[in-house]
């Protein structure tokens, strides 16, 4: 697993290497050097360039994440190590007899996680709606089944975005909350695989299609932290500078039971929490908060 804090972005035409333990970046004009142990994120958003096969290999060896680009600047791919964790075949089997009465339980402490940061958010604004949203996080039930998530949500964006806003409409403010959600989400799912888990074996999300059902879960209460910087531009088209914007999610600090923490960090962390509540080696999940 990468202990890495750094997040490398290609936006343009370079070669990466590998050399001595560093990652080599080389343009036309000149090249740049970072000590691999520094690295936790790969973006390579350039159609065109080389990457050899040496530091790919070495990249998933650390469990460094790894996004390549379409053209578009869509994260398209991402490399996933295919086995490699000790307990990776054991956690597998656990996964697979987690029951429906935890999986209830714990996608409940989850669903109020993600309230609770959103409501923070509005009161950052200093929006009348957190109140309103507030209250939901005390209606949750086990599994959520009178969907207090989509009653809150509903509140929730329109208060960011204006009372016209629509979830998963055709406009920049969807196209910047979804590009920030699939780097979100590329994250998480770099750190339940360095764990040992699979990604496509969910809690609440279990699309056959979908094999990053458990990082869709497991995101949920860091969302608001890509919602954050959409609201803080939203009147922008989603350009490159805006995307990196996003990408910098990446490189941002939350709390964790009251501590500072990286992202990456945080993420590690919450994930083996959440898989400890599944094994019922603990009852709660640890409080996420903004730094």
């Amino acid at each position: 697993m990468s202990s890495g804090w750094r997040t490398v972005v290609i936006n343009r035409h370079e070669e990466l290497e590998m050399s001595d333990n560093q990652l080599i970046i080389k343009s036309e004009e000149q090249a740049w050097t970072v000590p691999l142990e520094q690295v936790r994120d790969v973006m390579v958003a350039h159609p065109s360039g080389s990457v050899s096969f040496s530091l790919l290999q070495r990249l998933t060896e650390d469990g460094v994440n790894v996004v390549l680009c379409d053209r578009r600047h869509e994260p398209a791919a991402q490399l996933i190590p295919l086995g490699g964790h000790l307990e990776g075949a054991g956690h597998l089997l656990d996964q697979a007899a987690w029951t429906q009465r935890r999986k209830d339980a714990l996608w409940k402490q989850i669903v109020r996680q993600k309230i609770i940061m959103q409501t923070e958010l509005l009161e950052q604004v200093n929006h009348a709606a957190a109140k309103d949203v507030s209250s939901y996080a005390g209606q949750v039930r086990p599994g959520d089944s009178t969907n207090r998530e989509g009653a809150a949500a509903k509140v929730y964006f329109r208060a960011l975005f204006g009372d016209d806003f629509v979830r998963h409409g055709v406009d920049d403010v969807n196209a910047a909350l979804n590009y920030g959600y699939t780097i979100l989400n590329t994250a998480v799912s770099r750190a339940i695989v360095s764990h040992g888990y699979n990604t496509a074996l969910g809690i609440h999300h279990c699309n056959r299609l979908n094999y990053v059902n458990l990082s869709c879960d497991l995101m949920e209460p860091f969302r608001p932290l890509v919602d954050a910087v959409v609201a803080a531009n939203a009147d922008l088209p989603l350009d490159w500078p805006y995307r990196q914007q996003l990408i910098g999610v990446l490189q941002c600090t939350c709390r964790l039971d009251g501590k500072e923490y990286k992202l990456g960090d945080a993420l590690d962390l919450f994930i083996l929490q959440a898989m400890d509540v599944m094994q019922g080696e603990r009852k709660k999940l640890g409080v996420i908060s903004f730094a």
